[in-house]
């Protein structure tokens, strides 16, 4: 009987205690993953450098880059999956509605990408947290207001919660949906006689890359993953002349948050192609901390001016435009400030710290099942599974209650998975719901959550995969005022690490000097010109 290979952390958790026996290994090391994305990633960044001869096609390119490589990345994770389950002769047993997984274990395929499947998912959520957004930042006497009196051009799409306070809530919110782009490809058919070569090129790009790591393809999945981008650059040729229901103006400034979101980065371009301004505005806080490989690529492009949260993070994201410039050929210039965050000042202002430490709240990661963010990034999800339900019994047998705080988004939110092994398990929680009731956290990846935990002034220990790991100046500011325990992969490609270091980060007190200095600098403090950039 073949060894079962589950790729479902559904199943995994229903199986969990026949599956996650004493033996129970991973057959795929994490560096199989991130290796030949990472290197892949590295070759495409520089795609629109060499189509700097042809300012439209490169345009067509950088609309549809960050969607494009995120969906090439989750088939990709998928392929070596099955690629791994033939090479060892192991059963691949993933659920029924895990589509990716169905046509590559067949190897049919159907007109039907991940990112599809997550824009149709994503657009039904898009408005509730608008609205919650909006509605927060309109309560709020925020002092960058004063920057932006008297301009009623003010539009925002896809805007965050920085987005919202620079703009005071009073931007002009454009609602789009997807149907509104196919409509307008209804209207223009035409495509760029290049582009066939392109997508030709930048297929054989990643299959070098899987063939080199020994996953080699099938005629039909070379095929498919061709059409996949050949589609994505067809519509980049065609949307480029998007609008989004009006002609705007060059005196209007458009407030944007994340470039990835494919019809807000449209709709950036439409206003930069008219002469108006784009500002676009960082979420979590944590990403100078390190070198992302799709960071630049995703946030860069389309806009005129990035906002930060604090001066430090400002000055990285400086460094990382000019880099990004040189190797992009990019014309385009990119001014780069902070705005400061009233969102983490009022966290700071609630803060309660030396407290003594009982009850530990252990924050996980999201699930995502194909739409792992990789590479290195995140870890699979039945390894982070097996993985996260040790480090709930690890700091629950160093003597604390323990709760587990699940993300609240993802895949299977609503689905306890961790109920047995924790005093109990939040779904669907926000970080705001247990600042007043935990005093110390545990966190196994660093994002807008463990930036939130840093503003409690409260123990934040941090456990540090390998797979992600931040820059080492990055690393040594952090670890002055949060614990960092170094994880490791063992030979069963099992997330491990020591249980003493974890107990001593959680009994370390916090040095609070040194926790407000990284808060100043990385969240609260404006640059000193913010204002004046937009007069």
């Amino acid at each position: 009987m073949s060894e079962r290979f589950v790729v479902d952390f559904r199943i995994a958790a229903a199986e969990r205690e026949t599956l996650f026996t004493p033996h129970w290994r991973w057959p795929i090391p994490q560096s199989a993953y991130d290796d030949p994305l990472r290197e892949f990633a590295e070759w495409a960044y520089t795609i629109p450098a060499r189509l700097a001869h042809d300012e439209q096609l490169r345009i067509a390119y950088e609309l549809v880059e960050s969607d494009l490589l995120k969906d090439l990345a989750w088939i990709v994770g998928a392929w070596i999956d099955v690629s791994t389950a033939r090479q060892q002769g192991l059963e691949l047993v993933y659920g029924d509605d895990q589509r990716m997984y169905r046509m590559l274990d067949h190897d049919r395929f159907e007109n039907y990408s991940p990112m599809g499947e997550a824009r149709s998912v994503g657009e039904l959520a898009l408005w509730g947290r608008s609205r919650r957004a909006v509605h927060f930042a309109r309560e709020k006497v925020n002092r960058l207001r004063s920057a932006f009196r008297g301009r009623s051009n003010m539009h925002s799409i896809s805007a965050n919660q920085l987005a919202n306070e620079i703009s005071g809530g009073r931007a002009k919110l454009i609602r789009l949906a997807y149907a509104d782009l196919h409509a307008h490809r209804a209207r223009s058919q035409d495509i760029h006689p290049d582009i066939p070569d392109l997508a030709d090129t930048i297929s054989a790009g990643l299959f070098d890359q899987l063939t080199g790591a020994g996953h080699h393809q099938s005629i039909r999945l070379r095929s498919y993953v061709r059409g996949v981008v050949l589609n994505y650059l067809t519509a980049g040729w065609q949307d480029r002349g998007f609008a989004p229901g009006f002609t705007p103006a060059a005196s209007m400034t458009l407030f944007t948050g994340t470039g990835g979101a494919y019809l807000a980065r449209v709709v950036c371009h439409s206003f930069q192609r008219h002469g108006a301004t784009v500002v676009r505005t960082t979420h979590g806080g944590e990403t100078v901390f390190f070198d992302d490989p799709l960071w630049a690529s995703v946030e860069l492009p389309f806009a005129d001016t990035y906002v930060t949260y604090g001066v430090r993070a400002a000055d990285r994201v400086e460094a990382v435009t000019e880099r990004h410039k040189l190797l992009r050929k990019a014309g385009q210039q990119i001014s780069v400030v902070a705005g400061g965050s009233q969102f983490h000042r009022e966290i700071l202002e609630r803060a309660s710290p030396n407290r003594p430490v009982k009850t530990v709240y252990v924050v996980s990661a999201s699930f995502s099942g194909t739409l792992r963010a990789i590479p290195n990034i995140k870890i699979h999800d039945v390894v982070y599974y097996e993985w996260h339900r040790r480090l709930l019994e690890m700091v629950r047998s160093a003597g604390f209650t323990v709760v587990s705080k699940r993300h609240p988004k993802g895949r299977g939110p609503d689905m306890p998975v961790f109920a047995d092994v924790v005093s109990d398990e939040l779904l669907e929680a926000r970080m705001s719901d247990i600042f007043d009731l935990a005093d110390a956290y545990v966190m196994d990846i660093a994002g807008s959550a463990f930036m939130e935990a840093i503003c409690t002034l409260k123990p934040v220990v941090l456990i540090e995969i390998p797979n992600r790991t931040m820059r080492p100046e990055a690393r040594t500011l952090v670890a002055g005022s949060a614990a960092i325990v170094a994880a490791s992969f063992d030979e069963r490609n099992r997330v491990v690490i020591d249980r003493e270091e974890l107990h001593d980060g959680l009994e370390k007190p916090v040095d609070v000097d040194a926790r407000l200095r990284l808060i100043q600098d990385y969240l609260l403090s404006p640059s000193a010109d913010f204002g004046s950039l937009f007069v």
